[in-house]
């Protein structure tokens, strides 16, 4: 998945270099594989990272109620998220706030959605902290590294961008689009070490089997229809 991540930004970039560099018009080509667009490869891609984390949480969360672990409740709470994620991936869904947002930020200019998305993330990390710190090492490590890497690419970059890079985010320029392949290659790379990490963690847990006896009632009538013949 790492590979695939990588070739979807070499893809992206090649096209961004036609584009701006070549002067190669926005053909549809180029916007198919722009990781910087909704409704395309990457996209649908990136969908499909979240949907599967989804996925994996919710079978995390099964067999933790089955085998009554701790944390039932965070781990599917997790799946909901990512559940939400996959479909504002696919459907663009924080597009409908952006206009509210908008209005919003002229009356408080720190009303963006990446301020909203931070504080989002600060409350989550609150709300999971003591769930995070229940985990093995191991996979706490990974969470947290995988974590860091989306929300580096997610929030963090492009906060810092309109902050204090104002001009490379408003320009059609190619380094605009250089610095949005690096954010989402971070997101992508995020997710990949993500779903290693709950599929490791998955595969490390106790998975209550049933054991079924099955009783050939023919074959004890026959045993005792035989014993009552020799007496």
């Amino acid at each position: 998945m790492t590979f695939i991540a990588l070739l979807l930004c070499v893809a992206s970039l090649t096209g961004q270099f036609g584009r701006y560099v070549l002067g190669i018009d926005n053909s549809k080509l180029i916007t198919l594989f722009n990781v910087n667009a909704e409704r395309n490869i990457p996209s649908l891609y990136a969908g499909f990272q979240l949907l599967l984390s989804s996925f994996i949480l919710s079978a995390v969360a099964v067999v933790k109620r089955q085998t009554k672990g701790s944390y039932v409740k965070h781990w599917y709470g997790l799946s909901i998220v990512f559940l939400y994620l996959t479909l504002d991936e696919w459907f663009a869904i924080h597009e409908t706030l952006n206009p509210a947002l908008n209005d919003l930020a002229k009356i408080l200019p720190s009303a963006r959605l990446d301020i909203f998305n931070l504080v989002f993330v600060i409350v989550f990390v609150v709300v999971y902290l003591k769930f995070l710190l229940n985990l093995s090492p191991r996979i706490k490590s990974l969470f947290i590294l995988s974590g860091s890497l989306y929300v580096m690419g997610a929030i963090a970059l492009e906060i810092i961008g309109v902050h204090y890079f104002p001009h490379i985010y408003n320009q059609p320029r190619l380094v605009s689009q250089i610095l949005s392949t690096v954010e989402e290659l971070l997101e992508m790379l995020g997710l990949n070490l993500f779903i290693y990490a709950i599929l490791s963690h998955l595969a490390s847990l106790p998975i209550r089997t049933l054991s079924i006896e099955v009783v050939d009632e023919s074959l004890s009538i026959k045993k005792g229809l035989e014993i009552s013949h020799y007496q």
